[in-house]
């Protein structure tokens, strides 16, 4: 089991949660008001989507979109 680092704090910090949906998993981009943060494979479910914001990133701020694809501005 994961242990929780009590130092983190990302108070008011704002996440941008894509979710790409598959039948068996979910590969979810994360990335902040700043940076690209990660690509990621698990299992579909929102709790364990939320548990594994909630641990990684406590106190920030989570925006998601469901089915996220690339836009491209000419």
């Amino acid at each position: 089991m994961q242990e929780q680092n009590k130092n983190l704090d990302f108070n008011n910090q704002v996440f941008f949660i894509g979710i790409d949906v598959h039948l068996k998993s979910w590969n979810v981009t994360i990335i902040s008001s700043e940076m690209f943060i990660k690509t990621i494979s698990m299992n579909p479910s929102p709790k364990e989507l939320n548990k594994y914001m909630t641990q990684n990133y406590p106190g920030g701020k989570y925006y998601s979109v469901y089915e996220a694809g690339f836009l491209q501005c000419i």
